[in-house]
């Protein structure tokens, strides 16, 4: 295992790899907020469809509470 963590431990080190964990972090606090705040860590239904227009649902929530907040703020 040692070639391949330290061949793992270089590309970490790399400035696209920094940039690309910077936006990764920032997404999955927000998959974080939707799930531990807002149900979406269990579907409330079945099938694809119905946890696609949840996980929708899910966001649009967040977004327009964000948005609250924004106008609020000012």
């Amino acid at each position: 295992n040692a070639p391949v963590y330290y061949e793992h431990k270089q590309r970490q080190e790399t400035k696209e790899f920094k940039e690309i964990y910077k936006e990764r972090a920032a997404q999955e606090r927000k998959n974080g907020e939707m799930k531990n705040f807002h149900g979406l860590d269990r579907a409330e239904g079945y099938g694809l469809r119905s946890v696609s227009s949840q996980t929708k649902l899910t966001a649009i929530a967040v977004n327009l509470k964000r948005i609250a907040k924004i106008i609020s703020s000012t």
